[in-house]
């Protein structure tokens, strides 16, 4: 299947997500922040990214905006929780921003994988 990378500052989350994810079949490399992107994309190629928007150091909107500075065309799906969300409108700038989906939390496993489907 594909290889992935997973951004969630939360554990409980990141590693729900993940098993999730493995369980389908997919690779999954996991990171806590935004900042630890692009210094894995270094050395990892990746099929798609997964990021929540409400992070410290590095938010998801930071993310999507060093992969488009970055010229990147990888598909990203952003996640979000709430918190600092007001009226959905953090998702709305994330698609502004170049996601090519957004959940917002909590969505079901079902709805995160045929949206992995539908971008692969």
């Amino acid at each position: 299947m594909a290889k992935l990378i997973l951004i969630d500052d939360e554990d409980l989350v990141r590693y729900s997500l993940a098993k999730v994810l493995r369980k389908a079949g997919h690779e999954v490399i996991e990171a806590e922040n935004g900042s630890q992107l692009m210094s894995t994309l270094e050395h990892e190629s990746t099929d798609l990214i997964i990021t929540d928007l409400i992070m410290p150091e590095q938010d998801g909107l930071g993310v999507l905006f060093d992969l488009r500075k970055a010229g990147s065309d990888i598909p990203v799906i952003a996640i979000s929780g709430g918190g600092r969300v007001i009226d959905g409108s953090f998702l709305d700038v994330a698609l502004d921003m170049g996601a090519k989906a957004v959940l917002e939390k909590p969505f079901t496993n079902e709805q995160l994988l045929a949206e992995i489907d539908r971008l692969l």
